[in-house]
Formats: C-alpha cells, sequence, structure tokens
C-alpha cells in the first residue's frame, strides 16, 4: 500500500514540478548554447539508461516477490499437512521430526533471502531518485 501511495504522490510530484524545470531549459540554451549543445545528448543517453536500469530493477522485483509468494504457499501447505498428521510425525521417530524441522527451516531460509532480494532492489531504485535530485541541482547551477 505504502508503494502505491508513494507512486501515486511521485507522479503527482513531476507533473507539478516538471513546467518550472522546463521553463529554466531556455535560460540555459541563452546563457551557454555550446555546453547545453554537449550536455543534452549525454544526459538523454544517461537518462535513457537510468530507466532501462530502473526497469530492469521493477522487474527484478516482480519477479521475485511472485516467487517469494509461491514458497510462502507452499510453505504455509506444508505446515498445515504437518499438523494435521502430527501424531502421526512423533510417533514416526526423530528423524522424521528432524526432517520436517529442517524442511520448514529450508523454506523460512528462502522467503528470508527472497526478501532481502527485494529491499536491496528497491534501495537501488531510491538510488535513482537520488540521482535526478543531482541532476536538477546540476541544471539550477549551471543557470546561476
Amino acid at each position: 500500500m505504502d508503494t502505491v501511495v508513494q507512486t501515486a504522490t511521485d507522479l503527482v510530484s513531476r507533473k507539478c514540478f516538471s513546467l518550472p524545470k522546463i521553463l529554466l531549459l531556455p535560460g540555459i540554451v541563452m546563457k551557454q548554447p555550446l555546453l547545453m549543445a554537449q550536455i543534452f545528448p549525454v544526459t538523454l543517453l544517461v537518462d535513457n539508461l537510468k530507466n532501462r536500469l530502473l526497469a530492469k530493477f521493477t522487474m527484478e522485483i516482480e519477479k521475485t516477490s511472485k516467487e517469494k509468494t509461491e514458497i510462502e504457499g507452499k510453505r504455509s501447505r506444508i505446515e498445515q499437512y504437518d499438523m494435521k498428521y502430527s501424531g502421526t510425525l512423533r510417533n514416526s521417530g526423530r528423524e522424521a521430526l528432524e526432517f520436517t524441522r529442517l524442511r520448514w527451516h529450508e523454506l523460512t531460509d528462502s522467503i528470508q533471502k527472497l526478501d532481502t532480494k527485494v529491499k536491496k532492489s528497491s534501495n537501488a531504485i531510491d538510488f535513482t531518485a537520488m540521482y535526478k535530485k543531482l541532476i536538477y541541482l546540476f541544471y539550477i547551477r549551471l543557470i546561476s
């Protein structure tokens, strides 16, 4: 839910504040036309690369989240099955209980690793937002 709200807020923010940024462009072109001719293609290239990287991270997050959900469902079904037949497991001996414990532990570890992977990818996306702010500061200083 937080991600949806944050995305909506970012979208509104970009739309509302993009016009003042565009209005800065003529001032930059008038003051330093040669510099703008050199920087503009580089900016487009870097922005294109950033968007591709962002798309890759987003796809990775979606894939990992889906995999995590599948493993959580599998773990839940296994837990329900093991609880249903807990008496049989206890009567089967220590090996059966140890096997069950290890299986639950493996699935929990897998879920935690996938969760960490999602968080790392999300942090990388947050880094791209910081990148945008730095580029805007550069343009503002260029005008001044």
